[in-house]
């Protein structure tokens, strides 16, 4: 085989804290080989045009848009075909969530078309929107990936449907091909890999801190937010904040006289968390099957096909909304009992209904915007006391046969959140015999 020895580049925007997860390598999809050199982008208004002087067939279409501030809101995505490039023809909608409490996603966006389309020209206008679009980018594409993969993977917060539009075995990665290296991975980044015959594709995973910190704050009291997914690290956030005003107060801890007897987690507004220490073992743990085959998902890959990649998501995102729950809400709960004291809760970016079945005093707020008013008008509910519930198991998603750091920041009193980030994607291609190249994709 080929020799590989490169340092492989990750994402350095780390707030301080990276961890490797995983290095896995797989036969990169020939469908990913297929470029469109001769289809130029225009924008225009609210519209992007795709347009060639002859046909082209493109299975999907890439498109990356902004817009400014936004509480909530979707938009509708008007797609037409022209033959000549001149007269269209409508040939689908479909609507984009753009944002949800506040929180938007200006990352790239995948969207396969029910059935590859031929045409001279494509064009794409946002309709209904909520808010004026900046159009950025767009360009179509012949490789597979799924939709709304941010939402997907946790990465921000909205809700998310299942893709249902097969794709060809061009398109994707055979789970059997998916190859852990991480072993072959120094301490510095630097991959030495003898590479089978064939182009194969790299991916460094791992996971970072996301920067969050507690607002509004005193000046003293700023720092990372706590992990929300790790119970030691819930621990460790009580135990240096809550216990401590409890050990000066002494005997008023917990009695209503003092006014120290009730921890409020107000509306929750520190974006999202997809990983913390351990959590593929966790992940196996509670659903029976290794993650890492799955992780070029991550990278936006398919993996087998597009429901078993769906599959694999919608148990990722159930350990991740039950270790929420858990470890959060449920573990505040927990230890501020055993202070005398009560905790309640807000919604939060997982699953509502889980975290208020963990804490004493589940609350919510509803939101209203009366004529011409200007920020809307809030209204916080309150809940009356509710019995703990039993974690979910839910039953692991049978795809196949096959499927069977946090650490305190600078030690302070707050812990450091992680997400999982796909660091770097590096094509080793054997060329010739002995020598192989990288490049990064765009």
């Amino acid at each position: 085989p080929s020799k590989f020895h490169a340092k492989l580049p990750r994402d350095m925007n780390d707030h301080g804290f990276y961890e490797d997860i995983a290095v896995v390598a797989f036969p990169t999809p020939p469908a990913e080989a297929r470029t469109f050199p001769d289809v130029k982008t225009t924008i225009s208004g609210s519209s992007f045009l795709l347009s060639s002087d002859k046909p082209f067939t493109a299975p999907a279409v890439m498109f990356q848009i902004s817009y400014g501030q936004l509480w909530g809101g979707d938009a509708v995505v008007d797609v037409e075909t022209s033959a000549d490039g001149t007269s269209f023809t409508r040939f689908e909608s479909f609507r984009i969530p753009l944002a949800r409490s506040g929180v938007g996603n200006h990352g790239e966006r995948f969207h396969t078309f029910p059935a590859p389309v031929t045409a001279r020209a494509i064009r794409i206008t946002f309709s209904k929107s909520p808010t004026a679009l900046r159009l950025l980018a767009a360009r179509p594409e012949a490789r597979a990936k799924l939709s709304n993969l941010s939402a997907k993977t946790f990465a921000v917060r909205q809700e998310c449907a299942r893709d249902t539009v097969a794709v060809g075995a061009d398109q994707t990665v055979p789970k059997g091909e998916v190859r852990d290296i991480t072993a072959h991975l120094a301490a510095d980044g630097t991959l030495d890999w003898n590479v089978p015959a064939g182009d194969w594709t790299i991916v460094r995973i791992g996971y970072l801190c996301n920067g969050r910190c507690n607002h509004p704050a005193s000046d003293h009291g700023k720092g990372l937010e706590v992990d929300k997914l790790s119970a030691s690290a819930m621990d460790y956030h009580f135990n240096q904040y809550v216990t401590r005003l409890c050990e000066h107060l002494g005997s008023l801890a917990g009695a209503v006289e003092s006014g120290f007897n009730n921890i409020l987690v107000d509306s929750y507004e520190v974006a999202s968390q997809n990983w913390t220490q351990g959590f593929d073992k966790t992940f196996e743990a509670r659903m029976g099957y290794s993650l890492r085959p799955y992780l070029p998902v991550f990278a936006g890959r398919i993996v087998g096909s597009v429901d078993e990649s769906e599959r694999f998501l919608e148990d990722f995102r159930r350990v991740v909304a039950d270790l929420f729950a858990e470890n959060y809400a449920g573990r505040l709960a927990l230890t501020a009992t055993r202070r005398a004291t009560t905790s309640s809760t807000g919604r939060t970016w997982t699953c509502q209904w889980a975290s208020s079945g963990r804490t004493p005093s589940p609350a919510t707020m509803a939101w209203a915007r009366a004529t011409g008013a200007s920020p809307p008008i809030s209204r916080t509910c309150g809940g009356a006391a509710t019995p703990p519930r039993s974690p979910s198991r839910p039953t692991p998603a049978a795809v196949d046969a096959g499927l069977p750091r946090r650490s305190p920041s600078r030690r302070r009193a707050t812990a450091s959140t992680a997400r999982a980030s796909t660091a770097s994607s590096t094509t080793a291609s054997r060329t010739s015999p002995g020598r192989a190249t990288s490049t990064c994709p765009a």
